[in-house]
């Protein structure tokens, strides 16, 4: 997600110095945001009825999973491209 957030910062025109000054600004804020989701449905998981439970159990999970994701999977899948010319590098 810090990447998506990233490209959006740079749609949106916002001027960046480096890719690593956006991840730095971005990173925190998602994984607050992350943290906050899947406790609120975590909470679920502790429900005695049964489609609660694994609803709760299942969101929880997914979001974290997401988050990680995110985190170790979207720098991998961004061309190399992208990176050099949002670093201020050609």
């Amino acid at each position: 997600m810090r990447q998506i957030i990233v490209v959006a910062q740079d749609i949106a025109g916002v001027e960046l110095r480096s890719l690593r000054e956006a991840v730095a600004s971005t990173g925190r804020p998602l994984t607050i945001t992350a943290a906050t989701t899947a406790v609120g449905f975590g909470v679920l998981a502790l429900s005695r009825y049964p489609a609660l439970h694994g609803l709760g159990w299942l969101a929880a999970t997914s979001i974290v999973l997401c988050l990680a994701a995110t985190i170790l999977l979207l720098p991998v899948v961004l061309p190399r491209r992208w990176y050099e010319v949002n670093s201020g590098r050609s």
